[in-house]
């Protein structure tokens, strides 16, 4: 009885924020383009008669299928391009604030001694990274050399770290001083 509760009522801060709207708005003007265009793409006798607004629909979608996976991966390619500008946006505002409050230096401060960052490079070259959890990416990607197949143990011992740490953050949640 407590989930439908809990999502009723993030369904009503979804419907009262604006940027939840803001954000449906502009998806909605980024697919109403795209059907333009996509539209342009496919008679372009009437796109002539729109000018410029024609030729970028055939830049846009230059030697395309005209179809819904092209479709939806332009919709995709404009929210990406337009989630990077948001991105920017919000990150020049953040340290342009932190500059203009005098705190830009708080920023460049790292939280943790930087003799630790010794210790998860000591990890990796004494042979110890594949039974340290924040080595074991490293080594499987390939980013640390060549790709290393982790092994049952390194498996494990991420499997570990997470049992323990979701243990702990519940652990913490139910103790917390949470009244308000």
């Amino acid at each position: 009885m407590k989930f439908p509760t809990l999502v009723a009522t993030e369904l009503i801060k979804l419907r009262r924020s604006r940027v939840t709207w803001l954000s449906f708005a502009a998806y909605t003007f980024m697919v109403a383009i795209a059907g333009l265009f996509l539209w342009m793409a496919g008679n372009p006798r009437a796109a002539a008669s729109l000018g410029l607004l024609g030729q970028k629909a055939n830049f846009a979608f230059g030697g395309q299928n005209l179809d819904w996976p092209t479709f939806l991966t332009f919709i995709v390619e404009m929210g990406g391009v337009g989630g990077l500008v948001i991105c920017s946006i919000v990150t020049a505002y953040v340290f342009g604030r932190e500059y203009a409050e005098g705190t830009a230096k708080n920023l460049l401060a790292l939280p943790i001694a930087r003799s630790r960052f010794v210790l998860a490079s000591i990890f990796g070259h004494t042979g110890w990274a594949p039974w340290v959890p924040w080595s074991i990416l490293g080594l499987y990607s390939g980013v640390a050399g060549a790709a290393v197949d982790p092994g049952w143990g390194s498996i494990l011992v991420i499997l570990a770290t997470f049992v323990l740490g979701t243990g702990l953050t519940i652990r913490h949640e139910v103790r917390a001083d949470n009244g308000q």
